[in-house]
């Protein structure tokens, strides 16, 4: 037996109104995936709280003729043109299918991003264990992808590590398995907090070394490195905030942005901040600074 499957990229204020018209056309069933590796926490399940852009899948029987369906969609978003494909499912078992499509990631030939499904048979290894799923970073954006490859790379030993805006805490988690002394994950988001420390316990991290609060209860010290992973807009917004957390020759990692933002980024940290590196993946950049001792 096979299946069609409607893959629609939307953002977040059309996803709702296109799964209204593929519900009322009898969809088979309805799967929404991240389209941007941005995490995102459901209060419960009465209650959608979509990424900014989704992936909408919808699964129709073989012999259904779509075209109908998908000429009344576009009359129904006259000012867009929806961006879509249709492909063929054979039967599979899916729950393999699925755990497939996450496999282990390594950063800096020591650190490995890596699903509990799996185990990796390399000695001495520094694995990171996290599950993908709606609360999840996955590490598969590039901006996590280029904070990932910087954290391993770095000297992390007796350091104090930030991670603004932590998200699943991928990061923040990463660091104190690669031997931070101590960490602390903030975010403005409760779930986000309640997801990291779901993840933290997974790596068996705890207190003192690793901590994940609220931005209001974060103590009042400065770290030896600040790293967040956001984007230009709030990356500009929060720098008196972030450089209050940074010790004079600290360094500030910031991704998140593209590269025609870096100039406002550099303005925004000046002269604070000397930025010394830049690293490009696709469109996306990762700025490395130091905070200058005065």
């Amino acid at each position: 037996m096979a299946w069609q499957q409607l893959t629609f990229w939307l953002d977040e204020a059309d996803a709702e109104a296109v799964q209204f018209w593929l519900e009322n056309a009898d969809a088979l069933a309805i799967t929404y995936l991240d389209a941007e590796d941005s995490p995102r926490y459901e209060a419960d399940a009465e209650h959608l709280n979509l990424w900014p852009r989704s992936r909408l899948q919808a699964l129709f029987p073989e012999d259904r003729e779509l075209g109908p369906l998908l000429a009344l969609l576009q009359l129904q978003f006259p000012q867009k043109t929806l961006r879509y494909e249709c492909t063929r499912l054979e039967d599979q078992p899916w729950e393999r299918v699925c755990m497939d499509q996450f496999q282990p990631q390594c950063f800096g030939g020591k650190l490995w991003i890596c699903p509990s499904w799996h185990r990796l048979p390399i000695p001495d290894a520094i694995v990171v264990t996290l599950d993908p799923g709606l609360a999840f970073g996955t590490g598969t954006h590039p901006t996590t992808q280029l904070c990932l490859e910087w954290l391993a790379a770095a000297d992390l030993h007796n350091k104090t590590v930030l991670d603004y805006g932590s998200g699943s805490g991928i990061l923040g988690i990463a660091a104190a398995a690669l031997g931070a002394k101590e960490v602390w994950l903030t975010d403005n988001d409760p779930q986000a907090l309640e997801a990291s420390n779901q993840n933290a316990a997974k790596n068996h991290l705890t207190a003192p070394q690793l901590n994940c609060v609220l931005p209001e209860h974060l103590p009042p010290v400065s770290f030896d490195i600040v790293i967040a992973n956001i984007l230009a807009n709030p990356l500009i917004a929060l720098a008196p905030q972030l450089l209050h957390y940074l010790k004079p020759g600290g360094k500030l990692i910031l991704s998140g942005l593209l590269l025609d933002q870096v100039e406002k980024l550099h303005a925004a940290y000046r002269p604070a901040v000397l930025f010394s590196a830049t690293q490009l993946r696709e469109e996306w950049v990762r700025l490395e600074g130091q905070r200058q001792v005065i």
